[in-house]
């Protein structure tokens, strides 16, 4: 559990492997510009890829989801105690265009107080922003996720740590407390 950001990179763009690594290029330039703890190298998926699937509507089991027949994928860690962000496309047999669906908790980055969760969180959200910009042009569009369905977001967050702030760093504080004393029991 904690705070996670899904999202869904997709294009219909006929466009082919070199295409598909310049096109996310830019995302790469923009998770060094926002500052980003770990950019990581280029990987060049295929069929042999273990760790990105396509799960097709319907499926129930992990051997019903497809491997990916071809693709880009970089990964991107906004800060310490933040999972890492999966920037890439695939093309998947019998799926039309490329995609490539992920996550990112960023709850953990709280660990390090309320201004390293701010920093990642809102780094996860303009690096999907700059990537949904990237194919305006497209039939369809190139980053969905329910974070998007609010466009106030930030907005609504900056009031939340003005209303609940000081109640959520002592929140943070006493859990930081339990864990010290290495009781674990909350009675």
């Amino acid at each position: 559990m904690g705070l996670t950001i899904g999202y869904t990179f997709s294009t219909r763009r006929k466009l082919d492997l070199g295409g598909i690594k310049k096109l996310l290029t830019p995302l790469r330039a923009k998770a060094h510009a926002l500052d980003f703890e770990e950019v990581g190298k280029w990987v060049r998926l295929g069929r042999d890829c273990e760790f990105i699937r396509y799960r097709p509507p319907g499926a129930k089991r992990f051997a019903d989801c497809l491997p990916p027949l071809e693709g880009w994928l970089f990964q991107a860690t906004p800060g310490d105690g933040c999972e890492s962000m999966r920037i890439g496309l695939c093309r998947f047999a019998g799926v039309p265009g490329w995609r490539l669906e992920s996550f990112c908790k960023t709850q953990y980055a709280s660990r390090h107080g309320w201004e390293r969760f701010l920093k990642c969180h809102r780094g996860v959200v303009e690096l999907l922003w700059e990537a949904k910009a990237l194919d305006a042009d497209d039939a369809g569009k190139a980053v969905t996720g329910l974070i998007f369905a609010h466009p106030q977001f930030e907005r609504l967050e900056a009031a939340g740590v003005a209303t609940h702030g000081a109640a959520t760093r002592h929140a943070a504080q006493l859990v930081k407390t339990l864990a010290a004393s290495g009781d674990g029991n909350t009675r």
